[in-house]
């Protein structure tokens, strides 16, 4: 996507991700991988970057270069950096919405797997904050991964943790604690 403004970029991205069916939002296929994995959260980068004062311009990639987007700020204050996304939504998530996709449930815990084209998943109870660790277990994880890279200087990783719903401070601390 080429250079626009911040929310101008954000309503192109929100109106093709609505734009998907249901399958390809859940299996994030195509372009709606790029679209939920990549541009969504440059995006949001982009809007939180906006204040009055500031103009925020914004350019999603959607090839395999070397980053995934740059943002120009201008204004009462003058930045410019390119920015590399990766998102913790893995093989087993993929799975596990490829099960949703086809039965319509599907457990959101325990073991998953792919057995001779058939996806094995198996119910398990865990704990009420097991995800935010597992969430930040992928979040080290990603940023290692990441780390092992050279990119241009300057430059600003989001790791996306999409699917991580969390409410009140204490679970926000939890997931912090658990990064560190």
């Amino acid at each position: 996507m080429g250079p626009m403004g911040a929310f101008e970029f954000a309503a192109k991205v929100d109106s093709d991700i609505e734009a998907l069916s249901a399958s390809d939002h859940r299996l994030r296929v195509g372009r709606a991988k790029v679209l939920l994995e990549e541009l969504l959260p440059i995006s949001r980068l982009a809007l939180s970057l906006k204040t009055p004062g500031l103009s925020v311009q914004v350019e999603g990639y959607e090839d395999d270069g070397p980053v995934d987007g740059h943002i120009q700020i201008s204004g009462y204050k003058d930045a410019a950096f390119d920015v590399e996304v990766t998102c913790v939504h893995g093989y087993e998530e993929h799975l596990r919405a490829e099960l949703l996709n086809q039965e319509g449930s599907c457990p959101g815990a325990g073991a998953i797997r792919r057995k001779n084209g058939k996806i094995i998943a198996e119910m398990e109870a865990v704990d009420y904050d097991a995800y935010i660790h597992d969430t930040a277990s992928k979040v080290i994880q990603a940023f290692s991964k990441k780390n092992e890279k050279t990119y241009p200087s300057g430059t600003v990783l989001i790791i996306a943790v999409a699917e991580l719903k969390l409410s009140g401070w204490g679970n926000w601390k939890l997931f912090y604690e658990s990064i560190q």
